[in-house]
């Protein structure tokens, strides 16, 4: 099978969908598929996830024009690829049904983002259907995004968490004796996370005098948060690690995860610490934390209200109890084995591709035999939102 995916944020910066998106190409390229990638912006820096020998790497401008839209098309036929698998986090979505419907290949859209990201890049919830509706099928990360999705469409929606791969070693959340590491990974997310972090690890700093901060960030916001962690006068017990693709050893050496995001939609970080037998705090009403944390299972949810009191609750509960550590950690492991393995993922995604390769090309679907009434407004959310000339699409 010939595969195109589209990575937009490949060679940008690490983020979960490009780690997503790498995985998946490596493992169909292991399989014997031929597989390309294509990226946007960045067109000479190498991709921040690895990609296997034998995938071709396409660099497209991260400003669509006549001229780069004409590029892509004739890339893509020259490909013929047998399906297009387009993971966006923005209005990129737009251009990867668009080539699909002009090539007439199956298109799978992949939502990499959540209601608070879909919000801040202005993407409607009617534009959202348009986009769907050139999708022939709609991937989803979580249960909860399905009910978003309008009840004529369903029928075209997958569910499958972010893959994350087994642990090298797991770590040892139950150690009572010495000292102790709480760890903080951003993976791509770039926000105040770390530092309503260290302001709650201040505060509860005074009464866990053996546990000290790790904190895996973008060099590029290290220094800020060293600043930081000086004036709260806890720098001698905060640590930094660059946030780099394998960070296996802070993993592993780690007591307690906490992961203080409300904007997060299932961060990659997350499922790593569960893979790893790690215990995780979080709050409550992130949408992206909910669904993966079990509370009181897998670990603990802080209420929003008091955000850093009730952090600091919910961090020094696990951090004074070395056995509910050991008993959580022991829980999300298992969760994470049931749910999240890589093999498992990968397998379902191949099904996926299997089921989308052999779907009628769209090119010979009507758009207003599939919902009556709904050609005129989705024409006008595809003219507001395209990067790209679309009223072809229709």
């Amino acid at each position: 099978m010939n595969i195109a995916f589209f990575l937009p944020c490949l060679t940008r910066r690490k983020d979960a969908p490009g780690h997503m998106g790498a995985m998946l190409a490596n493992h169909f390229a292991e399989k014997g598929h031929t597989v390309f990638v294509h990226v946007d912006g960045n067109l000479s820096r190498p991709p921040v996830y690895p990609l296997r020998e034998g995938i071709t790497l396409r660099r497209h401008p991260l400003k669509m024009t006549p001229v780069s839209e004409t590029q892509i098309l004739l890339e893509l036929g020259v490909q013929r690829p047998d399906v297009i698998v387009g993971l966006y986090t923005n209005r990129a979505c737009y251009a990867q049904v668009y080539f699909a419907h002009r090539l007439g290949v199956p298109v799978i859209l992949s939502e990499q983002a959540g209601s608070v990201a879909r919000r801040e890049w202005g993407l409607s919830q009617e534009e959202r259907e348009a986009v769907f509706l050139g999708a022939d099928r709609i991937h989803l990360l979580q249960d909860d995004a399905a009910k978003t999705v309008p009840g004529h469409l369903h029928s075209r929606v997958r569910i499958m968490p972010h893959p994350v791969p087994a642990a090298r070693a797991p770590a040892i959340p139950g150690q009572s004796e010495g000292v102790k590491t709480l760890l903080y990974a951003a993976r791509g997310m770039v926000g105040t996370d770390a530092d309503i972090l260290l302001r709650t690890f201040a505060t509860v700093s005074r009464l866990a005098e053996d546990w000290q901060c790790l904190l895996a960030v973008p060099g590029w916001q290290a220094g800020r948060l060293q600043a930081l962690a000086e004036s709260l006068d806890i720098a001698d017990r905060v640590r930094f690690q660059e946030d780099e693709e394998d960070l296996s050893a802070c993993y592993e050496a780690a007591h307690l995860f906490v992961f203080p995001s409300v904007t997060a939609y299932h961060p990659m970080a997350l499922l790593e610490a569960m893979a790893h037998g790690l215990p995780i705090v979080g709050f409550a009403d992130c949408e992206g934390i909910n669904a993966l944390i079990h509370h009181g299972v897998t670990g603990l949810l802080a209420a929003p209200e008091r955000r850093e009191a009730t952090l600091a609750e919910a961090m020094l509960t696990l951090m004074r109890d070395a056995e509910k550590r050991a008993v959580m950690g022991a829980a999300g492991l298992k969760r994470y084995e049931s749910s999240f393995r890589c093999d498992m993922i990968c397998e379902k995604w191949e099904l996926l591709l299997n089921e989308t390769a052999g779907i009628t090309p769209p090119a010979s679907r009507s758009l207003s035999t599939q919902v009556p009434g709904a050609k005129a407004p989705l024409e006008r959310a595809f003219a507001r939102g395209a990067a790209v000339n679309l009223p072809e699409f229709f």
